[in-house]
């Protein structure tokens, strides 16, 4: 858990979302629907910023040889004594493929910082009894710091 108590936290994480181009290398089986590959991107990335309430964190999203770069610094909003954002996602509206048979999500990524906030969220149903700006599926990306690129 991070202290964010008079402090900002940087964070700085290199992502490559089911970079699936290079299969053997990442032991992408035959039966992986792929949502994204930064090989060649089907879909506009951006990344945005905490805009509201005061927020000052900050971040950039770019692809850089066929690798989807995230970087950026998390700053606590004074208003609100907690931490802001960052995020990276997609602008337009291309369809993804369906994944309805699938059981799991993978991602090939690797960090070079140790943080334990790392968000993912990936669809846009809205929640049952969820907030009006809540959308999609949500889950914890536990990752380890590691200079190699790893399935979580």
């Amino acid at each position: 858990m991070c202290n964010f108590v008079n402090s900002t936290l940087v964070v700085v994480a290199t992502m490559a979302l089911l970079h699936a181009c290079r299969a053997a290398k990442y032991n992408v089986s035959d039966d992986t629907i792929v949502i994204e590959s930064f090989e060649d991107p089907m879909h506009t990335w951006q990344e945005m910023n905490d805009p509201v309430m005061g927020g000052k964190s900050t971040g950039t999203f770019s692809i850089e040889g066929g690798v989807g770069k995230f970087e950026g610094e998390v700053v606590e909003v004074p208003f609100l004594h907690a931490p802001g954002f960052i995020q990276a996602r997609t602008t337009n509206s291309k369809k993804y493929p369906d994944v309805s048979s699938c059981k799991a999500l993978e991602i090939v990524a690797k960090t070079n910082t140790d943080y334990a906030g790392y968000r993912i969220s990936f669809g846009n149903a809205h929640a049952p009894g969820g907030k009006y700006f809540a959308y999609g599926y949500k889950s914890h990306l536990e990752i380890e710091r590691t200079d190699e690129f790893q399935t979580v």
